[in-house]
């Protein structure tokens, strides 16, 4: 582990951003906020965990720059870090000495022992969440977990309002919350927004194939939809996505008449060629934190259907740009797919509102947000 200590005055604030794995999203919000926070007089440090992602097919960044420190840890599967691993981890954080540690979530190993360093050691701290109260069931007792391991958090960096309803569930003071956690790099979407023509309805979805994301519930309801749109509506609908149900929705796919299209893996350089291919865009998951998906989309100037438990509905989905549906039941997705269907004159102006209200969630909201969250936990800190 190269550990650069020499960046900066002794007396910058050392603010540590730690992500399991920098992938190309955290990687682009990393890039702004090193800018953001180096303009302040800050030393923005990164810690990334994991040699490599246990659910996605990412690949390293490149960016390990002397303020970037790399464990390159093996998981333990689905992203958790082995015990044999948690004195690296507690000795990178020491030899780092941040001044605020930005710890993403609180339900996985590395973020709870982060957590209970930072308490130990009396150390600023921000939590980032993108959870809501309606993701999973909740019981009292794990919530009353939650609620310790956060106690004495200085501030809470949250995507959007349902999130930070949570965040305050969980004992945020509603003054110590921002907003921004989840942006996508909208720049790198907007080049490749085509002029599209009305004739055409090509529905896409982006996303893992996985039980959450709802796909096969999804394409029951929309080959009912099709089956009663007129002939004159060249429907179809194209899946881009990697995951354990590929053979399920590949066969459904194949049994479809051609009505459905399994892409595949798309490379993150390769997405805004494929949305610029589609003319409207789906979410049908069972719950989704946030939907980041749908910002993607919406930077690309699609109109948005997303399901009502996707978190970022809330905040995006207004009648300017979409729609939303509840997603466990099949007969309201093709209720929803209808009304988009009857407005399809109105999908290219609905698209260019999509762009426009995305514009206010890009890499600067994640910069500002996270900035404020931060002087927040110094405030915090200063008053104990």
């Amino acid at each position: 582990m190269n550990i650069d200590l020499r960046i900066s005055p002794a007396d910058s604030l050392r603010v540590l951003l730690i992500y399991q794995f920098f992938g190309p999203y955290h990687l682009a919000r990393w890039q702004h906020w090193r800018g953001v926070a180096t303009a302040l007089g800050w030393t923005p440090l990164a810690l990334q965990l994991f040699r490599k992602p246990d659910l996605y097919q990412w690949q390293p960044s490149g960016d390990q720059e002397h303020c970037f420190v790399d464990l390159g840890l093996e998981t333990a599967g689905r992203d958790r870090l082995a015990w044999r691993d948690v004195p690296r981890l507690i000795g990178a954080l020491q030899r780092l000495r941040p001044d605020v540690v930005v710890v993403n979530g609180w339900g996985m190993r590395d973020a709870i022992l982060a957590h209970l360093w930072c308490r130990l050691s009396r150390m600023s701290r921000v939590v980032v969440s993108d959870s809501q109260a309606i993701d999973f069931s909740r019981s009292a007792l794990k919530e009353g977990i939650k609620r310790t391991i956060l106690s004495g958090t200085g501030s809470a960096f949250v995507a959007g309002e349902p999130h930070r309803r949570y965040a305050m569930a969980l004992g945020v003071p509603a003054s110590r919350i921002t907003f921004g956690c989840d942006v996508v790099d909208n720049a790198h979407f907007r080049p490749a927004r085509l002029a599209r023509q009305l004739g055409w309805y090509r529905l896409l979805s982006v996303a893992r194939l996985a039980e959450q994301k709802n796909l096969l519930s999804a394409g029951s309801a929309f080959l009912a939809f099709v089956a009663n749109r007129p002939a004159a509506e060249p429907w179809q609908w194209s899946i881009a996505g990697y995951g354990p149900l590929q053979a399920e929705i590949q066969a459904m796919a194949n049994s479809s008449g051609g009505r459905i299209r399994l892409l595949g893996a798309v490379d993150y350089a390769d997405l805004p060629a494929t949305y610029a291919a589609a003319d409207l865009f789906w979410q049908p998951s069972r719950w989704e934190p946030w939907g980041l998906a749908v910002n993607e989309a919406m930077a690309s100037g699609l109109p948005v259907l997303v399901s009502a438990r996707c978190g970022c509905q809330e905040d995006l989905v207004t009648d300017a740009t979409g729609w939303t549906f509840d997603p466990l039941d099949e007969d309201d997705m093709t209720r929803a797919l209808n009304r988009a269907a009857d407005a399809h004159a109105a999908w290219p102006a609905m698209g260019r509102a999509a762009a426009e209200l995305i514009g206010d969630w890009d890499l600067p909201r994640f910069s500002e947000g996270l900035a404020q969250a931060v002087r927040l936990a110094m405030a915090s800190a200063e008053k104990r």
